[in-house]
């Protein structure tokens, strides 16, 4: 079973992005506090975060699988 994954952000301001998937659902997204964000995870804890909700999904399930990740993503920068 293939499954089609998408996902876009959009710069909010400062260091500041929102992301959306396929479904319509958000995620903010920010620098640390000490680059001058702190109001929302960083990209690298969010990439944590999933590496361990999609580690403890499998354990709940406990079957073996393969798993197999491509990655797309396209940049478009608008000057407002």
């Amino acid at each position: 079973m293939t499954t089609e994954l998408s996902a876009c952000v959009s710069l909010q301001d400062g260091l500041r992005f929102v992301g959306t998937d396929r479904s319509g659902y958000t995620v903010q997204l920010d620098a640390t506090a000490a680059q001058g964000g702190g109001t929302a995870p960083t990209p690298m804890e969010l990439l944590l975060i999933s590496l361990a909700s999609c580690s403890a999904m499998d354990v709940r399930r406990r079957h073996t699988f393969v798993l197999r990740l491509s990655s797309n993503a396209s940049l478009s920068i608008r000057n407002h």
